[in-house]
C-alpha cells in the first residue's frame, strides 16, 4: 500500500453453536478455512490467462505447487455452482 508492504493477520473465531456444533466465523475476504484471500485467487486466475503457470508463480513469489493448488481449488469452487442438474436430453442442430 503506497509502496509499503502490509501484512494482515486475522484469526477467525471459532463459534460453539448449541444447534450446529462447532463452526468457524465467516469472513468476507476468503473461503472458509482457506489460507488465501479471494483477491489472491483472482490474481492467480488472471495471471494464468496471461502466462504460463511457472512464470506466474515466480512473479507472485509462490512455489509452483502452491500456485497450482490455488488455481485448481478456485476453478473447482467456481464450477460447482454451474453444474447442470436434471438434464435428460440434449439436442444439437
Amino acid at each position: 500500500m503506497c509502496g509499503w508492504a502490509v501484512f494482515f493477520h486475522y484469526f477467525p473465531k471459532k463459534i460453539e453453536c448449541p444447534t450446529h456444533g462447532r463452526a468457524q466465523e465467516r469472513i468476507p475476504w476468503a473461503e472458509g478455512y482457506a489460507r488465501v484471500t479471494y483477491r489472491l485467487e483472482f490474481l492467480v486466475l488472471t495471471y494464468s490467462q496471461l502466462m504460463m503457470q511457472k512464470a506466474a508463480a515466480e512473479l507472485l513469489h509462490l512455489p509452483g505447487s502452491t500456485f497450482s493448488n490455488i488455481l485448481h481449488r478456485t476453478i473447482t469452487r467456481c464450477r460447482d455452482g454451474h453444474r447442470v442438474r436434471g438434464l435428460t436430453a440434449l439436442g444439437i442442430d
